[in-house]
């Protein structure tokens, strides 16, 4: 079986259950259980486990609704909040930075 048909939330679930950091994209995802598990068992235990719900709103980037109208509200409001959330950690980011230069 091919570690790419499995959806991300499945991976998350996989790497959350072995400990493992769920950060970064479906690449990496896939090279890190590769990495923790090379023999690829993990990819059989993924495929039949069902996704798990607070990833799904996120999908694949493959993966969009077939029409506007399909996006709900509620996970338009929270993919908003979510993205206006790396915002402002983006921009604190930038602030310590700016802080660390070397001044003249």
């Amino acid at each position: 079986m091919d570690p790419n048909t499995l959806g991300v939330a499945q991976l998350k679930n996989i790497l959350r259950q072995r400990q493992l950091s769920t950060a970064g994209r479906k690449v990496e995802l896939v090279a890190r259980m590769q990495q923790a598990d090379p023999s690829g068992a993990w990819i059989c235990e993924a495929a039949q486990q069902p996704p798990v719900e607070d990833d799904v709103e996120y999908g694949s980037q493959d993966e969009g609704p077939a029409h506007a109208g399909e996006v709900t509200q509620p996970a338009s409001e929270n993919l908003f909040r979510r993205e206006t959330e790396l915002l402002f950690r983006e921009r604190d980011i930038m602030q310590r930075e700016i802080e660390l230069l070397p001044r003249k």
